[in-house]
């Protein structure tokens, strides 16, 4: 196709403006509006048919430190199947394992995972390392590293991660 003809120079410079004119329209940085959060981290753990144990067993001042919307925290949220082994613990004795999963102080998310996670409820520090592209949480009470399946939604008040 040759463009001989006045016709066909002036369609195809109409063209290149419109794609110019779009090129240039879409390239432009759009302001991106996060909803904030309207649910608690204890309102993802009773709420998260997964926590159903940890949800139990939390205590009556653990369950406000979740719900409290000026708590500031991260919760390394162990699943059901994870805890099936633990039937023999106690009420108490549950609980003081829970501590060894709420961070107190940082509310993180799944990029600041690989840098340093702060202590724990019990004073120990929690290691990550990542294998193959997954991030493991080491430390705490457990030298077996868990996997972390996932990061539910931010909450008002903190990050809750599930763990295996």
């Amino acid at each position: 196709m040759t463009l001989a003809t006045p016709f066909a120079r002036v369609c195809l410079l109409r063209l290149m403006f419109v794609v110019t004119a779009l090129l240039v329209a879409c390239s432009e940085q759009t302001p991106v509006i996060i909803p904030e959060p309207d649910v608690s981290a204890a309102d993802v753990v009773s709420q998260n048919r997964q926590l159903s144990e940890l949800d139990r067993s939390l205590s009556s001042e653990q369950r406000q430190t979740l719900a409290s919307p000026t708590s500031e925290l991260t919760l390394f949220a162990p699943i059901d199947a994870a805890v099936e082994d633990v039937d023999t613990l106690s009420r108490a004795q549950m609980s003081r394992v829970i501590d060894y999963h709420m961070v107190l102080g940082q509310q993180l998310n799944t990029r600041d995972l690989r840098d340093k996670v702060g202590e724990t409820l019990t004073g120990t520090s929690i290691n990550v390392l990542e294998q193959d592209g997954i991030l493991m949480l080491q430390g705490a009470g457990n030298d077996e590293p868990v996997k972390v399946i996932s990061q539910e939604p931010t909450t008002t008040n903190g990050s809750v991660f599930l763990i295996d």
